[in-house]
Order: C-alpha cells, then sequence, then structure tokens
C-alpha cells in the first residue's frame, strides 16, 4: 500500500537541471560503504551537503542489500542442497535463518532509515510504516452523520488534534482533510493506488503509534467522553524471514520458494538504486555555464552556514582547493600590490 499524497516515489539521486540540489526521481534500492563526504579531488566545488548526503543514504541502503543478497544466495543453497538430498534442516539450517531473521530486524537501522519494509528506498531517513486504522475507512466515513474524531499519540488527550469527519464529501477531500490534521502528531493519510483510505508515520515513531493511538468521537464512529485506544493494522512487510522454517521437506520447500521471492525483491531494488547511483555520477559536473550562477549563490550560503561549524568534513572540502595557492598569487588576484 503506498499512499499517494506522501512522496511515495523514490527520492533523487540526480541534480535538477541547473543546479546542484536533488532533484525528484525515482531510485530503487541499493547499497555499499557510506560516507557523506565531498568527492575526491572536488574541492569546494565537490561540497554539496544535501546531494551528497542522498548519494550517502543510498549508498548505506546498497550495503544491507548487498549484506541480505550474500546471506539469501547462501541460504538458497543450502536448502536446495537438503531438499536435493532428501534430507530434513538441522541446526545449521536453523541458524542461517535466525542469521537472515536479524539481518532483516536491523534494515532500518542498518540502511539509515533509507529503506521501508517494501524494500523501497525512500532516501536516507524517509522508511515510512504504512497501516490502517481499524474503524476510519472510507465506508466507515459514509455511514452516518457527520462527527468531529479527536485523535493522539501517547498519553490520552495529550497533543490530541480534532478533524471533522463528514460523509458528503469525496475520497480525496475525506483524505486530505485526515492528512492535515494528523501531521502535527507525525500521522499522513492519503488514498492508496486502490483507492483506499489508508496512513503512514516515520518508521521511528511506529512503535508509539502503534501501541499509543487513541480516538474520541461523538457516538458515531467512536465512542464519546475519554479517549479510547484504536487498533492499527500494519502493512505487512515485502520479507518475513520469522515464518520461514526448515523442521522437515515440506517446510524446507516452502521456505526455499520465499527465499527465492525475496532474493528477487533485494536485487530489484538494489538494481534500482545502483541505476539511480550510475546517473548522479553522470551529473556531478554538469555544464559550467549553465549552473555557474545558481551554484555560487547556493555555494556561498551554505558555506557560510558550514563554516560557523567547522569540522573535518569542512577542512576536506577546503584543502584541495587551497594547494599551492600563496600570499602573493592572492593579493595579484585581488589587485593589490604585496
Amino acid at each position: 500500500m503506498q499512499i499517494a499524497p506522501l512522496d511515495s516515489g523514490l527520492p533523487a539521486l540526480r541534480r535538477a537541471p541547473g543546479t546542484d540540489r536533488p532533484a525528484a526521481a525515482a531510485a530503487g534500492s541499493t547499497q555499499a560503504t557510506a560516507t557523506s563526504a565531498p568527492l575526491a579531488g572536488a574541492g569546494l566545488r565537490g561540497w554539496q551537503p544535501q546531494f551528497n548526503g542522498q548519494v550517502a543514504g543510498a549508498q548505506q541502503a546498497l550495503g544491507f542489500l548487498d549484506e541480505a543478497d550474500s546471506q539469501l544466495q547462501q541460504l538458497k543453497a543450502t536448502l536446495s542442497g537438503k531438499l536435493a538430498k532428501g534430507e530434513a534442516g538441522d541446526s545449521g539450517t536453523a541458524e542461517a535463518l535466525q542469521r537472515f531473521e536479524a539481518l532483516w530486524r536491523r534494515r532500518s537501522e542498518a540502511s539509515a532509515a533509507s529503506l521501508d519494509g517494501q524494500l523501497a528506498y525512500q532516501g536516507k531517513g524517509g522508511a515510512r510504516q504504512q497501516f490502517k486504522i481499524r474503524g476510519l475507512d472510507l465506508k466507515a466515513v459514509r455511514a452516518g452523520a457527520a462527527e468531529t474524531l479527536a485523535i493522539s499519540v501517547g498519553a490520552s488527550g495529550q497533543r490530541a488534534v480534532r478533524v471533522h469527519i463528514d460523509p458528503a464529501l469525496g475520497d480525496a477531500e475525506v483524505a486530505a482533510r485526515l492528512d492535515q490534521a494528523l501531521a502535527p502528531i507525525g500521522i499522513r493519510a492519503g488514498l492508496d493506488t486502490q483507492g483506499r483510505l489508508g496512513f503512514s508515520t516515520p518508521e521511528t515513531n511506529w512503535p508509539a503509534v502503534r501501541d499509543g493511538l487513541a480516538m474520541q468521537g461523538g457516538g458515531i464512529r467512536f465512542p464519546s467522553g475519554r479517549f479510547h485506544s484504536v487498533r492499527t493494522e500494519p502493512e505487512p512487510q515485502a520479507v518475513r524471514p520469522e515464518g520461514w522454517q526448515g523442521n522437515d521437506r515440506a517446510a524446507l520447500r516452502q521456505t526455499l520458494q520465499q527465499v527465492v521471492d525475496a532474493l528477487d525483491r533485494v536485487r530489484r531494488s538494489r538494481d534500482a538504486i545502483q541505476q539511480a547511483l550510475d546517473e548522479a555520477a553522470r551529473q556531478v559536473d554538469p555544464p559550467v555555464a549553465a549552473v555557474e550562477g545558481s551554484w555560487a549563490s547556493t555555494f556561498t550560503a551554505e558555506f557560510e552556514s558550514a563554516s560557523r561549524e567547522p569540522g573535518y568534513q569542512l577542512l576536506s572540502a577546503i584543502a584541495p582547493a587551497l594547494i599551492g595557492i600563496d600570499r602573493q598569487r592572492v593579493m595579484a588576484l585581488l589587485g593589490l600590490t604585496a
């Protein structure tokens, strides 16, 4: 389920024409070693925090996917070998399954929260949990009269937001009204590709929403009086290794198929991110004449801001530009007398 009003498209790793800022473009999922440092040898011209941060997020996603690919290949070979010999799983098989399950549980941390549960790349820190709220769908909205809902996360009633539900509104209007009301508590609403009402929140906020979402209604869709906890239904993740088993041949066969499916998803995700990184590499240095003015203005503001908090990244960008520059050359450039 991908919700339309949210940024469901994959974040860009390429630049918009005529600027050094990232543009909106589709990216899949992929990863290598993470670094947000400027490109080697690029000097000040390569110091682009937002762009470099996007690339670093994609590289971290690639690192996670590379490790997942490696473990899944090993699992595939192990399970296939067991089935070919007519054997059931053993302790080694169980350990391999547990190892991948542990890796999958670290998905968010290992990918810098850039890969969501569907292995779609959402940008560094952009992974979101999609979910539904039981009792708050379009069918429920159409049933009964208009009603004002108070919604909170955490301690019931604290930081509550209110939204007026009117069955006379269109589906998109209902979603937009909920989206605007819920945004302050970290929840977004929208219609998925099948026109169903859905919600999402950053994965880091999901435990709080899952355990603490509460509503107060007017007695039509939700009870009046005090806040009542509501149940959320998370979108199933693309890979669910917690259900993989190897106790007997039937379980091995089923698990093998799931491993093969997971491997396919991982590789498609990785290919999409790698394609985006390749595109970014081709656009690192667009024609100077077309972008110099825009780049200079952006660079001046960003460099002035960063220079207030000097560190290794700033120095590593400045050093290549200063090599070979002495006082006489600077004075000459300024048109002054040494």
